[in-house]
């Protein structure tokens, strides 16, 4: 009979701290720190080029390739058909060879005030 008691308290206690794990909120991701913010103006899929508009509403085409990673702010993956005009992403780009820019990474998520704040170092 103890060792029945033992057995179902251990239960229930193992079931209990398996719905608070559960119930915490998504790990959010921070976005890399060298990574430029725009909001997507424009897609063209059939290019494989998102139209970027930045802070300064100055806007910039870059390509992306099937090697771009796309993740939203809680680490999960998301893909070329998820992004949608009006999202804002952060972006890290480099130049191909004939100067066009191509996306390495994008990071969709908002520009939050605390992260406002940590790229301005207050």
């Amino acid at each position: 009979m103890r060792i029945r008691m033992v057995s179902l308290c251990a239960a229930a206690l193992s079931l209990w701290f398996s719905l608070q794990l559960s119930a915490q909120p998504p790990l959010q991701i921070r976005p890399p720190r060298d990574a430029d913010f725009f909001a997507i103006a424009t897609i063209d899929a059939a290019k494989q080029e998102l139209v970027l508009r930045g802070p300064m509403d100055l806007t910039q085409v870059a390509r992306v390739t099937n090697h771009t990673p796309y993740l939203d702010l809680n680490g999960n993956e998301l893909s070329f058909k998820d992004l949608r005009v009006g999202d804002t992403v952060y972006v890290i780009m480099s130049r191909d060879i004939d100067g066009v820019p191509r996306i390495l990474s994008l990071h969709r998520g908002p520009m939050t005030a605390e992260e406002f704040h940590r790229r301005l170092g207050i």
